[in-house]
C-alpha cells in the first residue's frame, strides 16, 4: 500500500489471490453465470472455442502459429496450437495452478527437461522443444483460476501538480485516467500517417572527447486541413549513400523534403526534381535542393499556371556519345565535361540510349550502373557490338563551387485553350566566392581572371614542398632536368624516400591523350613522354560558370485540326565569371516556327479517305546559343551526318544551325500509316545536309505487323571537302498465330524477320576518291518465339551481318574502295519452363562471332567472340530432402585493375590504424593494421578505412561466375525411423558448396567457360579469381545434440596496379553441441587452419612499395563453451579458447626462424532478461599472448589478431531498456587493459531511440 494513505493499492500476493479466488468461486456457484464456466460432463461433447491467428507483436511480423484451439473438459483447459518454431507460448490464462500443467508434442508427452512453465504469467518456454522448422502440434493441459485478475488494483493515482497560489509543488490524489504511456504517439489528435525514428546519444572515452550523436528520420503523409495535404521526409543525418543502380526502381536514401499541396497551389522545400518538357529550347530535368512554389488559377475562360524554383543544383548536366566494342558488355565509363572519367553520377538522372532506343535499368533488364564511378555495364538483354550507338544523358556531382539555380515558368491559356502563352527563365551559376573542395590563392584568382574562356591558361604549376621541421624532405617526388630532342625539360619522378624529394606536384587529367604522365596508382605518376599520357604536372584551376536562358512561346489553335507554334529564346553563357574578357561571355538566340494541320476522317464526295498530318517547321539556333538540356532527338546528329560511323564529330567547331522540315502523313485505314519527311540542315558555312525519309506501319488483326523505313541523305562538308550519299533501309515483319488450339498442345508461335541495308558513300570533292567513312552493310535477323507450349517460353534468332568497309593499300595504282571486311553471326536462345515449388530454371544464351578477312586482319583488326550465358536452376524434391542450386553466368566485358587506398576518417568510423613498423615516417601499405577497439588510434592519431577504386586502364576479359550447392537431408522424408539403416540415414545430412569466380584475359575463351581449371588464377591472364570449396557433414542436424564436420578451401588471386596478391585459406573443424536438460548447454570446437598471403610486386625499374602484408600461418584451436540457465531470464556463460599459431613465411623465404604465437582466452558472460522490457548483459575476457622468435613490432596482425604480447583484459556492460512501446534506451560501457599501455581505456555510450 502506498505510504501516507494517499492511494488504495492491493498487491496480488498469494494469500490475497487465494481469498479472492474462493470469494469469486462462491459467488459464481450461486449465480446464473456459473454455466459459462461449468465443465462439461464426461459424456458431453466438447465445444471448442477457436482463436483466430493474429500477430504476436505490435509490428507487422506474422505469427508462426498456424492455428489455435481452446477446449474445457472436467475443469481442465486444453490449449492446442499448430506452429513452427516459437520461443514462448502464451496461454489464454494467467495464475495457473502449480504443477497442474502438462505439455504434449505431436500427441506425445514432451520431455520435461526441454520446456519450462511460468505458472504466474501463464507462459510455456518452448525454445528447446523444436528440432526443425516444420509445423508441430503442441497441446497444454492445465487448470487455472476461472477469472482474470490483475497484479495491482488501485482506485486513485498519485499526481504531482504545480500550485498557482503558493508557487510550490503539491501532492494530491486524482481520479484514475487512461494513459497511452510515455510519448506513445506524439502525433495523437491528427490525421497524419507517420513513421520514423529519433535518436539522441552521447559517447565518451579516455582517449576521445565527449561527442553527441543525434539523428532524426521522419516520414509524414496526410491531411493538415480540409483540402490541404502534406508529404514529408525529414532527417538531420548526413547520408552520402546513393542507391544501387541494379534495379529498375531506385530507393533514394538521402532525399529530404516537405511538400504541401492544395487544389490550386503546391509548395516544396528540400530535395525535389524539376522537369520542364513542354518547351523547344527551355527543356530541363534537374535534381535540386531548395524551394519550389507552383500555383494555378481559373478565371472565366482563362487558365493561369506559375512555377518558381530557388535552389542549389545537385549536379551538372552532360552528354556522352560513343560506340560500343565487340565482345565488351561493359563497363563503359562516363566522363565529365572535361573528359575525365571516374566521376560520381547522381542516382536516377541517367538516360541511356542504344541505337536511338531508350534502355531500362535493372539486372533483369538492359543495363546496370555503378553511380560512384560512373560505369555502365549492359546485361545479356542488350547485346553490345562495335556498331552499337550509345548515348547517355546524365548529371554528375562536382564539388568545386556551390551551384545555385533559379527557374520560373508561367503559362496562360485563353479562349478555351485556343491560345497559350508560356514564358520561362532559367539561371544556373557557380558561386565563385565560396569554393567547396578547393582553395584558391590570390595568385590563383589572378590566373583565372587572365585566362578568359581558355582552360589551358587556368593552371597552377606550384609543386615545391620543401622540408619538414626535422629537416627531411617534405615531398614525394624529385625533379630532374632531362634532355629530350635537344631540349632540356624538367620532369618529376616518384621517390618518397629520397632525400631530394622536395616536390609534391599536382597532376591533372587532360583529354585526348595529350599529356606527359601516366597514372600508375593512387598518387603515383610516371613520365612517359610528351603527348603519350593522360596527365600533366599541374593543377587545372576550375572555371566558375554562369548560364541563363529566357524563352517565350505562343501556341495557337484556331481550329481543332490546325496548330501554330512560335517560340523564341535568348541565352547567355559566361564561361569564366572571374574574367571580364570578352571571350568568356557569350550570348545566343534561337527561334522556332512550326505549323501542323492534321484533319481526321477527311471526306471527299461523301467518302472517308482517311486521316492526314501535315507539318512544316523551321528551327534556328545561333553559334553561341547555350542549352540547359537535350532539345533534339537522340539520333539527330547521326541522321544529318554531323558524326561519322564511329561517333566522332565531322565538324570541329560550333556554328549556327538552321533546320527546315516538312512532313506529310496519311492513314487511309486505321491499321496503316504512311509518312514522308523532308529536312534540310544548314550548319553555318561548314555543312549542308538534306534528308528524306518514308515510313510505313501496318498492324492487322490477323496478327501480322510490319514497320518499314527508308531514308536518303545527301551531305556536303566544306570543312573536310567531302560529299556524302547515304541510303538506309530498315524493317521488321512479324506474324502471330496459334497452333493446336486444343490443350495441352496449344501454343502461340510468332515468326519474325528484321533487316537493315546501310549504304554510305563519302567522297573527296577535290580528288573524287572514296573516303574512310564509307561502308555497305547488310544485316538480316530471322527468328521465332513460341509461348504457352506446355507452359514453356522459347525464343530463337539468328543474325547474319556482312560489312564492306573502306580499304586503301599502298600499291602505286591502288584506288580506295569498299572491300569485304567481316562477317558476323549471332545466335540467341531463350528458354523458361514452368516453375513450381520443386523446380525452377531459366536459360538465356547469346553467342556472336565476328570474323575479319585476312586483308583487314593485316590492318590490325582481330576476330572477336561475344558470349553471354546465364543459367539459374533450383531443384528441391521430397520436401527438401535433396536440394540443389546451380548458377552459371559468363560474359565478355572489360574490367579494370583495382587500386587500394587507406583513407583517414573520423575517430570511431575507421577500421584500420597506421603503425610505423620501421620508424621511417613513411606510410607504407603493409603498415596499416585493423583496429582492436573502437576508439584506438595509430601513430599519427588517426583512423582509416580501406577503399578500392578502379584504375584508369580497362582490359577486355571473360568473366565467369558459377555456384553449385547440394544439400542432402534424409530426415525430411524419414520422419519415423525404425530400422538401423533408417536411423543411420536420418541422423546424417550434408551440404556441399562449390563456387568459382574468374575474370581473365585468356584469348581462348572456351578454356574459361568450359572450366579448364588449369587456366584459372594465372599470373599473366587473371585479373581477379577465387575458387571456394566447402563440405559440411552434420550428425543429428537441428537436434539438441548435434555434430558438424567442416572442410573449407579458398584460393584467390588479385592483380592490383602495384602487383599480384595470392591467398590460400584451409580449414578443418569439428563442432559438438549438446544440451543437458533445459538449464545446461555445452559446445566444443576444434579447428585447424592454414592462412597464406603472398604479394608480388610488378616487374618495374621503379619500386613503389609493398602491395600488402605477407604471411604463412598455421593455427590450431581448441575451445569449449558452456552456458547455464538456472531460470528462464538468466543465462551464464563460460568460454575457453586455446590457440597456437606459427608463421612460416620468414623461415621459408629467407631461412629465418619460425614465428610463433600462443593465445589463451577465457571469457565469462551473463545476461538477464527483463521480461518484455529490456536486457542486461555483461562480459569479461582475458587473453594471454605469448610470442616466440618475434616481437610486437615484427609480428603480422594475422599472427596475433592484433593482440600485444602479455595479458589483455576486456570487459563490457550493456543495458537495453524499453521505456514504452515506442521508446527504447541503451547504455554501453567497454573497458580495456592492454600490455602496450599502462593506463586503462574506457569507452561509454548512451542512447535513446524513439520509433513512431
Amino acid at each position: 500500500m502506498p505510504p501516507n494513505g494517499t492511494g488504495f493499492a492491493i498487491k496480488a500476493t498469494f494469500p490475497i489471490r487465494a481469498m479472492l479466488f474462493f470469494m469469486i468461486l462462491f459467488w459464481l456457484n450461486s449465480s446464473s453465470l456459473l454455466h459459462a464456466q461449468t465443465p462439461a460432463p464426461k459424456d458431453s461433447v466438447w465445444t471448442p472455442v477457436f482463436i483466430s491467428d493474429t500477430t504476436i507483436t505490435s509490428g507487422a511480423r506474422k505469427s508462426p502459429i498456424l492455428s489455435r484451439q481452446l477446449q474445457t473438459s472436467q475443469g481442465e483447459k486444453i490449449y492446442s496450437v499448430v506452429t513452427t518454431y516459437i520461443d514462448t507460448l502464451t496461454l489464454p490464462d494467467r495464475f495457473i495452478f502449480q504443477n497442474s500443467a502438462r505439455v504434449f508434442l505431436d500427441g506425445q508427452p514432451a520431455n520435461e527437461r526441454l520446456y519450462k512453465i511460468d505458472y504466474h504469467e501463464g507462459r510455456v518456454f518452448t525454445k528447446y522443444l523444436f528440432s526443425d522448422n516444420r509445423p508441430h502440434s503442441i497441446e497444454v493441459r492445465y487448470r487455472s483460476i476461472p477469472v482474470s485478475l490483475q497484479l495491482v488494483y488501485f482506485k486513485r493515482t498519485l499526481a504531482v501538480k504545480d500550485s498557482s497560489i503558493f508557487g510550490d509543488t503539491l501532492k494530491m490524489v486524482s481520479a484514475k485516467t487512461q494513459s497511452s504511456g510515455l510519448a506513445e504517439d506524439i502525433f495523437s489528435g491528427t490525421s497524419l500517417r507517420k513513421s520514423g525514428t529519433i535518436v539522441r546519444g552521447i559517447s565518451v572515452g579516455t582517449n576521445q572527447d565527449l561527442t553527441v550523436n543525434s539523428g532524426l528520420r521522419l516520414q509524414l503523409e496526410g491531411s493538415l486541413a480540409p483540402g490541404v495535404n502534406v508529404t514529408a521526409a525529414l532527417t538531420d543525418e548526413n547520408t552520402p549513400i546513393q542507391a544501387e543502380g541494379n534495379t529498375q526502381t531506385l530507393q533514394e536514401f538521402d532525399r529530404v523534403f516537405v511538400e504541401i499541396e492544395s487544389e490550386h497551389a503546391k509548395a516544396t522545400i528540400g530535395d525535389f526534381n524539376l522537369s520542364l518538357d513542354n518547351s523547344e529550347f527551355a527543356s530541363l530535368d534537374r535534381k535540386l535542393q531548395g524551394g519550389q512554389i507552383s500555383a494555378n488559377l481559373d478565371v472565366g475562360r482563362s487558365h493561369y499556371e506559375g512555377l518558381v524554383s530557388v535552389a542549389f543544383s545537385r549536379g551538372k548536366y552532360n552528354v556522352n556519345q560513343f560506340n560500343g566494342l565487340d565482345g565488351v558488355q561493359g563497363p563503359y565509363r562516363l566522363t565529365n565535361q572535361d573528359g575525365e572519367p571516374l566521376i560520381v553520377v547522381l542516382a536516377g538522372t541517367e538516360k541511356v540510349y542504344v541505337d536511338g532506343e531508350l534502355q531500362t535499368r535493372g539486372q533483369n533488364n538492359d543495363y546496370v550502373i555503378e553511380y560512384s564511378s560512373g560505369e555502365i555495364t549492359f546485361t545479356s538483354e542488350c547485346l553490345i557490338t562495335s556498331d552499337s550507338r550509345i548515348v547517355v544523358d546524365f548529371q554528375y556531382t562536382e564539388n568545386l563551387y556551390p551551384r545555385s539555380f533559379f527557374g520560373t515558368q508561367f503559362q496562360s491559356l485563353f479562349l478555351n485553350d485556343k491560345v497559350k502563352i508560356q514564358a520561362t527563365f532559367l539561371n544556373e551559376s557557380d558561386d565563385k566566392d565560396n569554393p567547396i573542395d578547393i582553395t584558391l590563392s590570390e595568385a590563383n584568382i589572378e590566373t583565372l581572371k587572365a585566362a578568359g574562356a581558355d582552360k589551358s591558361k587556368a593552371i597552377d604549376t606550384t609543386a615545391f614542398a620543401g622540408k619538414d621541421s626535422d629537416g627531411s624532405a617534405a615531398g614525394n617526388y624529385i625533379r630532374k632536368d632531362t634532355l629530350i630532342d635537344g631540349e632540356t625539360i624538367q620532369i618529376y619522378r616518384y621517390a618518397p624516400s629520397s632525400d631530394s624529394a622536395y616536390w609534391s606536384p599536382s597532376f591533372s587529367y587532360v583529354d585526348d591523350g595529350t599529356g606527359s604522365y601516366e597514372k600508375i596508382s593512387y598518387g603515383i605518376y610516371e613520365y612517359v613522354g610528351e603527348g603519350n599520357g593522360d596527365y600533366e604536372a599541374y593543377y587545372a584551376l576550375p572555371l566558375p560558370q554562369s548560364q541563363s536562358l529566357f524563352d517565350l512561346a505562343v501556341l495557337l489553335q484556331p481550329h481543332p485540326f490546325l496548330t501554330v507554334k512560335l517560340e523564341g529564346a535568348l541565352s547567355e553563357n559566361d564561361l569564366n565569371t572571374f574574367s571580364a574578357l570578352d571571350d568568356s561571355l557569350k550570348g545566343g538566340n534561337a527561334y522556332l516556327v512550326a505549323v501542323q494541320y492534321a484533319p481526321k476522317q477527311v471526306r471527299v464526295g461523301g467518302k472517308n479517305i482517311g486521316d492526314f498530318d501535315i507539318q512544316v517547321s523551321q528551327r534556328y539556333t545561333s553559334q553561341n546559343f547555350a542549352f540547359f538540356d537535350r532539345t533534339q532527338s537522340v539520333e539527330f546528329e547521326r541522321d544529318y551526318n554531323l558524326i561519322d560511323s564511329d561517333g566522332d564529330e565531322l565538324v570541329s567547331e560550333d556554328a549556327s544551325q538552321t533546320v527546315q522540315k516538312a512532313s506529310f502523313g496519311y492513314s487511309p485505314i486505321t491499321p496503316l500509316q504512311i509518312k514522308y519527311t523532308y529536312g534540310e540542315l544548314t550548319y553555318g558555312e561548314l555543312l549542308f545536309t538534306t534528308r528524306q525519309e518514308i515510313n510505313s506501319q501496318l498492324s492487322l488483326n490477323s496478327g501480322t505487323t510490319s514497320s518499314l523505313t527508308s531514308s536518303f541523305v545527301e551531305s556536303e562538308n566544306t570543312e573536310l571537302d567531302e560529299y556524302c550519299e547515304w541510303n538506309k533501309h530498315t524493317g521488321t515483319v512479324q506474324h502471330k498465330t496459334m497452333l493446336f488450339e486444343r490443350r495441352p498442345y496449344q501454343m502461340n508461335i510468332s515468326p519474325f524477320v528484321n533487316y537493315e541495308i546501310n549504304d554510305k558513300t563519302t567522297r573527296s570533292i577535290a580528288a573524287d576518291t572514296l573516303d574512310s567513312d564509307s561502308h555497305h552493310i547488310i544485316n538480316v535477323e530471322p527468328g521465332i518465339t513460341i509461348s504457352n507450349f506446355f507452359g514453356q517460353e522459347f525464343s530463337f534468332s539468328f543474325t547474319y551481318r556482312t560489312d564492306k568497309l573502306f580499304y586503301s593499300d599502298t600499291t602505286e595504282n591502288s584506288v580506295p574502295r569498299l572491300e569485304q571486311a567481316s562477317v558476323a553471326k549471332t545466335f540467341a536462345f531463350d528458354w523458361q519452363p514452368p516453375s513450381s515449388k520443386v523446380f525452377t530454371t531459366k536459360l538465356k544464351m547469346t553467342y556472336r562471332l565476328r570474323e575479319f578477312t585476312e586483308r583487314f586482319r593485316l590492318l590490325g583488326n582481330s576476330n572477336s567472340e561475344t558470349i553471354l550465358f546465364r543459367l539459374q536452376t533450383r531443384y528441391s524434391p521430397w520436401n527438401g530432402a535433396f536440394e540443389t542450386e546451380l548458377l552459371y553466368n559468363v560474359s565478355t566485358e572489360k574490367v579494370s585493375k583495382t587500386d587500394r587506398l587507406y583513407v583517414a576518417v573520423d575517430q570511431g568510423d575507421g577500421s584500420y590504424i597506421w603503425e610505423d613498423a620501421n620508424d621511417n615516417g613513411l606510410k607504407e601499405f603493409s603498415e596499416y593494421v585493423p583496429i582492436s577497439y573502437t576508439s584506438e588510434l595509430g601513430d599519427d592519431s588517426l583512423q582509416y578505412v580501406l577503399t578500392t577504386y578502379p584504375s584508369d586502364e580497362l582490359v577486355p576479359v571473360i568473366d565467369l561466375t558459377t555456384n553449385l550447392r547440394f544439400r542432402i537431408r534424409p530426415f525430411r522424408v524419414i520422419t519415423s525411423p525404425h530400422t538401423f539403416l533408417e536411423k543411420a540415414a536420418e541422423a546424417i545430412s550434408t551440404e556441399t558448396l562449390f563456387r568459382i569466380e574468374e575474370s581473365s584475359t585468356e584469348e581462348d575463351l572456351k578454356q574459361i567457360y568450359l572450366l579448364n581449371l588449369s587456366k584459372f588464377q594465372n599470373d599473366s591472364t587473371t585479373v581477379s579469381g577465387q575458387i571456394t570449396f566447402q563440405q559440411d557433414v552434420h550428425f543429428y542436424e537441428n537436434k539438441l545434440t548435434n555434430v558438424r564436420l567442416r572442410y573449407q578451401q579458398q584460393r584467390s588471386l588479385s592483380q592490383y596496379t602495384l602487383g599480384i596478391e595470392r591467398k590460400l585459406y584451409l580449414e578443418r573443424s569439428l563442432r559438438f553441441v549438446t544440451r543437458l536438460g533445459y538449464e545446461l548447454g555445452f559446445e566444443f570446437n576444434v579447428e585447424s587452419s592454414y592462412n597464406r598471403n603472398i604479394a608480388v610486386e610488378t616487374d618495374s625499374e621503379d619500386s613503389y612499395g609493398s602491395t600488402g602484408r605477407e604471411y604463412e600461418i598455421t593455427s590450431y584451436l581448441l575451445g569449449p563453451d558452456i552456458s547455464y540457465r538456472p531460470v528462464q531470464d538468466l543465462e551464464l556463460g563460460l568460454e575457453f579458447e586455446y590457440e597456437r599459431r606459427a608463421d612460416e613465411f620468414a623461415k621459408n623465404q629467407s631461412g629465418g626462424k619460425l614465428a610463433e604465437a600462443t593465445l589463451t582466452t577465457l571469457k565469462l558472460s551473463s545476461s538477464y532478461s527483463l521480461r518484455g522490457k529490456g536486457l542486461i548483459s555483461a562480459r569479461i575476457s582475458r587473453t594471454e599472448t605469448r610470442l616466440k622468435n618475434t616481437d610486437d613490432s615484427n609480428a603480422v596482425y594475422e599472427l596475433t589478431s592484433g593482440n600485444s604480447s602479455g595479458n589483455t583484459y576486456i570487459w563490457r556492460l550493456n543495458f537495453d531498456y524499453r521505456l514504452s512501446r515506442y521508446i527504447t534506451s541503451s547504455l554501453n560501457y567497454e573497458g580495456r587493459a592492454v600490455p602496450s599501455s599502462s593506463s586503462l581505456i574506457h569507452t561509454a555510450t548512451a542512447e535513446i531511440r524513439a520509433v513512431f
